[in-house]
């Protein structure tokens, strides 16, 4: 009975802290994919006069990641929306798969603007949290 407790406490100590490694590990495959599109923005542009508005132009034939844990959206800077000085590419977890209690590094974005480049995130409840959520 003892170390059925024992086990039980262990448990619950290392059940969150592997849960929350898990989730770390799944975020990579955001950073992947939107290293992807910044790249395969940057060769559209050197052969024309601005970005890509589509992911379908740049090559992707699915708006999420590999293993379907991120929606992706490139959308356009300013207002109106234009592609010629830069862009932004967001990967956002979605609510129904394994990354969706990733309440820390729920949407991660890479801003493209004025040949500067910006990594941004933001928690589930719309907070800055880039600090965390990109390594270094």
């Amino acid at each position: 009975m003892i170390a059925l407790v024992i086990v039980a406490i262990l448990a619950a100590i290392a059940l969150p802290s592997y849960r929350e490694y898990s989730m770390k590990s799944r975020r990579s495959s955001a950073i992947a994919a939107l290293t992807a599109v910044t790249q395969a923005q940057e060769r559209w542009r050197s052969n024309r006069a601005s970005y890509s508005n589509s992911l379908s132009n740049l090559g992707f034939t699915s708006s999420t990641t590999s293993d379907g844990n991120y929606d992706l959206t490139l959308s356009g800077l300013g207002d109106p929306a234009q592609y010629v000085s830069g862009f932004q590419i967001k990967a956002e977890a979605k609510s129904s798969g394994s990354q969706s209690n990733d309440v820390r590094c729920a949407v991660m974005i890479m801003r493209m603007e004025g040949g500067s480049l910006r990594y941004l995130a933001q928690t589930q409840a719309g907070a800055d949290n880039q600090q965390e959520c990109w390594p270094k």
